[in-house]
């Protein structure tokens, strides 16, 4: 609390001063009329606070890097807690048709998207992941967004959702795929993205495009659930170009190669022949 009490001093005295500057530009303008040589001087003396406004800015920003970095080895540890540590070793859904209640949530706590049509009946009707993982990070969130100013708070708030989509990024790399399963996929991101912008106070984060801009990292999730969702291999190409068109993009090529393999219905030669990539032998 040591560092939302020093960021929130910084705010605070940064606008007094911003307030402060205003107040005595107004009184000097008011208080020599006609303006002589000594005005622009006091004006001069008076701007000069922006400096003084320019130091607690900086010194809230170093503030707030220095919480994120306390926090984001907790948010690492929520998202692997909530996808399984040892992905490869989970037991794919398609398994648990038949299993006890128990076993049966122990395993829907794991990201898994490798399912076939009975381990997606159950996805619907039963707790995954996602919601475990959004509740854990509100969990964490919410201490801090009640002690800090709001642009303070969304900071904090989309610096929480950069590490965590950073993790789930690369447990996705991990994960074989059907196209059930990539249809949870794209369901689990909402859920993330709604999370998000419900915990942010700035107009500007409302929307989708948004949000994504501010968020890079979240927008490649919805890039890779775009990709993992297509009904066939020959529509990726369209879909890339009209999404590179709108610069909202943010996958290499060989990121894209990488994720078209993880679909268990795609072949790999099909891929590389897509995208103009030798294979290796």
């Amino acid at each position: 609390m040591n560092l939302i009490t020093l960021s929130l001093s910084c705010i605070s005295t940064q606008e007094y001063v911003k307030r402060l500057e205003a107040q005595l530009l107004q009184e000097v303008e008011s208080s020599f009329i006609p303006a002589t040589p000594m005005t622009e001087q006091l004006n001069m003396c008076v701007k000069s606070l922006g400096a003084v406004v320019s130091s607690f800015r900086e010194a809230s920003a170093e503030a707030i890097n220095h919480l994120m970095n306390q926090i984001l080895p907790r948010v690492r540890s929520i998202v692997n807690d909530a996808v399984g540590q040892e992905n490869a070793a989970a037991t794919a859904f398609s398994n648990l048709a038949s299993a006890t209640p128990s076993v049966v949530h122990s395993y829907q706590i794991r990201m898994n998207y490798d399912m076939a049509e009975d381990a997606y009946e159950i996805a619907q009707v039963s707790e995954g992941y996602m919601e475990r993982l959004c509740a854990n990070l509100d969990e964490l969130l919410e201490p801090l967004r009640t002690h800090l100013l709001p642009s303070l708070a969304d900071q904090v708030v989309l610096g929480v959702l950069r590490g965590a989509a950073k993790r789930l990024e690369m447990a996705l790399r991990r994960t074989q795929c059907t196209l059930l399963g990539a249809l949870c996929l794209d369901s689990d991101y909402r859920s993330l993205l709604n999370f998000t912008k419900d915990r942010l106070s700035s107009s500007e984060y409302n929307s989708t495009v948004g949000l994504q801009k501010a968020c890079v990292p979240l927008a490649r999730i919805g890039q890779i659930s775009m990709l993992l969702n297509v009904d066939d291999i020959d529509d990726v190409l369209d879909l890339m170009s009209s999404m590179k068109r709108q610069n909202n993009w943010d996958l290499k090529l060989d990121d894209v190669k990488t994720f078209l393999s993880l679909r268990v219905d795609f072949e790999n030669h099909k891929i590389n022949e897509l995208l103009r990539i030798s294979e290796i032998e």
